[in-house]
């Protein structure tokens, strides 16, 4: 390796697997990682950048975001760089309140036109349904296919906007689904539940943003979380779950996993596990997401599950409006969008509130956060990871550094976090993208070429 050359090496880090802790250089040529050399061997290089006594991350990868509402895929891709992600599978749908209707064949490929132009991130895309895809989904399933496009996803709520899909509508889709090779996510409420609580909510007159999380009750994810699991095991359907934020649905979790059937991949997120149902009295409505943040013990629940594998991702489901659009505050919170920002802050808030506290090791962080969503997502070996071949997608991380959040990153459109006067342990100092620096010290660099669309392509599903 001394004799060679190449384009960067990466020195004195400790290099972070899904197993391990690795001390040595990091080798990198043609946007590519060529080697993990042993730290007495240097290759001569066009720059050498230390590393030393800093933490090597590979690339994150997000795999819950809506770039739909204030924040597109420019902004927010840009402040998720300098949060150390890399790599972004937003969902998208032709739906009214995304800022987008009619067919759902030309939505996809508009995003990714728009993610090619605009994007500083690679990115893929998971397809989200509505009532209105129905009468179409062969063809958009067959277009989706040639598009790259193997996950999807279905709502088992919110029937006055369009969303919800009945089981016999949803065993069509996953009939379709399986059709094509993809993997079917939901957003599992039970819509029956939500409407009836919602309507007498606002019959009684209690619509104060501490009266929401009442209309959407852990069981009430718990229910649609098992007729989901069971319409998939009798399709034959594998699963993913999106943003689990309660006790009861581990429970259900644990006992569809029991039975024999097609895969389950789990998924919660950093709000989950580390805000409280109590900041919708001091946010109002701009803590407002679905599902809702929930009372403290279910996330003690959500870190054990995590620790021991059950959970496999977490995805920081940034969707994230501005405060005007959030209005009014503290007045009706049921005629408020729904929706969080967090993307640029998942890799922070996931090292301090997990490794830092002890609740995680930083293995099992590099697997929650890069190879699994990589390998359930169809995007390894090229992301997700740090080994001879993957992109060279990785994150410098100063463990000793602290973060003071101010307020939102400064690209993003999306004027507050519920993160704010925080201090979070860890800083990424320097963040890259297939070789190339995309932000240094918290600045972005916008000349680093174009991103890339990513299509999936499964099979290399992470073993349980």
């Amino acid at each position: 390796m001394s004799g060679s050359s190449c384009d960067i090496v990466i020195t004195g880090g400790l290099i972070i697997t899904s197993r391990a802790v690795v001390p040595g250089n990091i080798v990198i040529a043609d946007e590519k990682v060529v080697a993990i050399a042993p730290v007495a061997e240097m290759p001569s290089a066009r720059r050498t950048i230390s590393a030393q006594g800093k933490i090597i991350f590979p690339g994150i990868v997000d795999a819950h975001l809506h770039p739909v509402y204030s924040d597109r895929i420019a902004t927010l891709s840009r402040a998720a760089a300098a949060g150390g992600v890399t790599t972004l599978i937003p969902y998208i749908g032709a739906f009214k309140a995304w800022g987008g209707a009619g067919d759902l064949r030309a939505a996809l490929d508009q995003f990714i036109e728009e993610g090619e132009t605009t994007s500083l991130l690679d990115f893929a895309v998971h397809l989200s349904l509505n009532r209105d895809d129905l009468p179409h989904m062969a063809a958009i399933m067959d277009h989706a296919a040639e598009r790259g496009v193997r996950s999807y996803k279905l709502f088992t709520a919110y029937k006055k906007r369009g969303m919800q899909l009945d089981d016999p509508e949803i065993l069509a889709v996953m009939n379709e689904v399986i059709r094509v090779g993809g993997l079917l996510a939901a957003h599992c409420e039970n819509g029956a539940i939500i409407e009836y609580l919602e309507n007498r909510a606002l019959a009684e007159g209690r619509t104060g943003p501490e009266h929401f999380a009442a209309t959407h009750p852990d069981l009430s994810e718990a229910e649609a979380l098992f007729r989901f699991l069971c319409l998939g095991r009798m399709a034959g359907c594998p699963l993913y779950l999106p943003h689990l934020s309660t006790r009861q649905s581990l429970d259900v979790l644990d006992l569809a996993r029991s039975w024999a059937g097609p895969r389950i991949f789990a998924e919660t997120c950093p709000h989950y596990l580390d805000l409280t149902d109590e900041l919708m009295t001091v946010w109002g409505s701009r803590a407002k997401v679905t599902p809702p943040l929930r009372s403290p013990e279910h996330a003690d629940f959500l870190w054990a599950a995590l620790a021991d594998g059950r959970l496999d991702v977490v995805g920081s489901d940034h969707a994230g409006h501005a405060s005007a659009a959030k209005e009014p505050h503290f007045g009706d919170v049921f005629a408020s969008p729904t929706g969080i920002p967090g993307g640029d802050l998942l890799l922070r808030v996931m090292y301090d509130r997990g490794v830092a506290r002890g609740r995680l090791t930083l293995p099992h962080l590099a697997r929650l956060l890069c190879e699994n969503p990589a390998r359930i997502f169809g995007l390894w070996p090229g992301k997700g990871s740090l080994d001879p071949g993957a992109n060279a997608d990785l994150v410098i991380w100063d463990p000793a550094a602290e973060t003071h959040i101010n307020g939102p990153a400064p690209v993003l459109k999306t004027d507050y976090t519920l993160y704010q006067g925080q201090t979070l342990v860890g800083r990424p100092d320097l963040v890259m993208r297939r070789g190339r620096v995309i932000a240094e010290n918290g600045a972005v660099d916008d000349t680093q070429g174009p991103a890339r669309y990513l299509p999936a392509a499964f099979g290399h599903w992470p073993e349980r």
